[in-house]
């Protein structure tokens, strides 16, 4: 196809187009992996306009083009796109407007996406049309000639959705908002991978429970005792397995609470819980993909630390995830842990890529990415941003071919050992207990279980029949589900509270047992549970007194 090519104008300010705009001295800068594919482009433009175009293509050119040259447009089509232009937003004064023309594949919209939370301007589908091009450059000089003849701060006037906000706080909560909206979207990609690995492990559960199950049904009459009770057993170790992968999937996708309060956190059990969730992704899928990932763990006696354990998740999470990248033919991982003097110190390393000096230096930025499609850019500055709120700092080691060290260190909190030993089972005496749940086959078994220590039990699948009940007869202790469909626990314990506000409250759910609020709630307990953990719900609702939120002076009671 040929391209038509704009006579040359007798000066650089030439009236271009049927919009009516004259077009100033300007300046361009491309930023390109591909010199040679931008030539025409680039000829065609200094020829139509007499404006200068400058072409750069490795990233630390393009900075000092950038600063050197201060363009009035950029073009941009490179892996890096989103990095570079996030970098030079930061620098830009807040009364300029700088646009961006980011060249991208049909089918590519994830470099799209990026570019937009960096700031883009426009975008130009490839492969590159020079007609459509050569509109857009025009209308984007146009606009931003446009842009300047606005007096700045002028009573009336409305800035347009592009402009960037004249107050830097208000342009620091829409670079936040960018970030969080990938922060969010890069949670999501890692709990899709998780998701699939999940889905192989928990059927491999489930094709044990009913191996085992099928066995006992049918050689049942014939087994002997002890051959029966090891299939038992293997059915219970299959049911505990997949409430703990359960349990780990609830919590990795909570994300902290801004208002929760740090508290001790055991950074050896959370790197056992890291190591674990992230098994289906280490393990199954990249064997899958014929490579093979050793994961050790060296955790010495260490002090607890002072923080937010989900938070601490997504710390590991990510750290583990950036080192199974860097292993595309395998490898190995080692998580340690150490005191050294009163600080804790957790190291992930890998002998994976490694990484060069110009991408040690740029991998904890925002938007920077080695990954091309693969990858949002945002997995480690969410990590180092992380590790500031919790007073800890994060070191970087690496060496292209050597593989890489992570080093974050934190403040310790407790001596080891040192923490309060779990809350000892029983209430101590028998107890007048409601349990309420919708599922009468759960209740009839929680019933069971709290019945066999001789706690005398009334069971009611209604919520609304649990709130009459606790108003005409007082109970020591209300044992309700959190998902019902009338209510769920949590407002049936507001409710209860408001008229016995000694009555204990344990809640139990199946969706992990973060996130509540505890006001009203003296224990909450996940699902499965056996009769043992069910003992140490009850021990913990009764080792305190009573809890009461401010909640309880709110809520209504339902007239009947």
């Amino acid at each position: 196809m040929k391209h038509p090519i704009a006579p040359k104008p007798a000066r650089a300010e030439t009236q271009a187009g049927s919009r009516g705009f004259p077009l100033p001295a300007s300046k361009i800068l491309i930023f390109t992996q591909d010199p040679s594919g931008v030539d025409h482009l680039k000829q065609i433009v200094e020829h139509a306009w007499e404006i200068p175009v400058v072409v750069a293509a490795d990233p630390e050119h393009a900075f000092v083009c950038f600063h050197k040259m201060n363009p009035d447009l950029l073009v941009l089509d490179h892996a890096e796109a989103a990095h570079f232009l996030w970098q030079i937003r930061q620098d830009r004064r807040p009364d300029g407007f700088l646009p961006a023309l980011v060249l991208v594949s049909a089918e590519d919209g994830k470099t799209k996406q990026e570019a937009l939370m960096a700031g883009a301007t426009d975008f130009l589908a490839k492969p590159v049309d020079l007609t459509e091009a050569m509109m857009r450059i025009h209308n984007l000089l146009a606009l931003r000639e446009a842009r300047q003849q606005i007096p700045t701060g002028t009573p009336g006037t409305t800035p347009s959705a592009n402009e960037p906000s004249p107050s830097s706080d208000d342009r620091l909560r829409q670079l936040r908002g960018r970030e969080d909206l990938t922060v969010r979207l890069d949670r999501l990609h890692s709990l899709g991978t998780m998701a699939s690995g999940i889905a192989h492990d928990f059927n491999n559960i489930l094709m044990l429970i009913r191996g085992f199950a099928d066995e006992l049904l049918h050689e049942g009459p014939g087994l002997s005792s002890g051959a029966r009770q090891k299939l038992v057993g293997s059915i219970v170790a299959a049911t505990h397995d997949g409430a703990g992968m359960v349990e780990r999937l609830c919590e990795f996708h909570l994300p902290a609470a801004a208002d929760q309060p740090y508290q001790a956190v055991d950074l050896n059990h959370l790197v056992t819980q890291a190591v674990a969730f992230t098994r289906p992704k280490w393990h199954t899928e990249c064997r899958s993909h014929g490579c093979d990932i050793t994961v050790r763990r060296e955790l010495e006696d260490i002090p607890s630390i002072h923080g937010h354990p989900t938070e601490l998740r997504e710390i590991l999470t990510n750290l583990i995830f950036n080192a199974i990248d860097a292993m595309p033919e395998g490898g190995s991982m080692t998580l340690r842990t150490r005191a050294e003097g009163r600080q804790v110190v957790l190291e992930v390393a890998d002998t994976g890529t490694g990484m060069t000096e110009r991408v040690r230096r740029h991998c904890l930025e925002p938007f920077f990415t080695t990954k091309g499609g693969h990858g949002t850019g945002m997995g480690l500055p969410v990590v180092h941003e992380i590790v500031e709120r919790h007073g800890a700092t994060l070191e970087v080691e690496s060496e292209s071919g050597k593989g890489t060290v992570f080093r974050l260190r934190f403040a310790g909190d407790t001596p080891a050992g040192s923490e309060k030993s779990a809350v000892s089972p029983g209430a101590g005496g028998r107890l007048n207990i409601l349990v309420v749940d919708d599922d009468p086959a759960i209740g009839d078994l929680v019933a069971q279980m709290l019945a066999a220590d001789g706690h005398r039990v009334r069971v009611t699948s209604d919520p609304h029949e649990a709130m009459r009940d606790s108003i005409s007869e007082f109970f020591d202790l209300v044992v309700t589900d959190q998902s019902m469909p009338l209510m769920n626990g949590e407002d049936l314990a507001v409710v209860i509270k408001s008229s016995r506000p000694t009555t204990r409250i344990l809640l139990i759910t199946g969706f992990g047992t973060e996130g509540f609020n505890r006001g009203d709630l003296d224990s909450v307990l996940a699902k499965p549970f056996t009769a043992e953990s069910l003992r140490c719900g009850i021990a913990e609702a009764f080792a305190s007194p009573p809890r009461i939120s401010a909640r309880r002076e709110e809520s209504v009671v339902p007239a009947y």
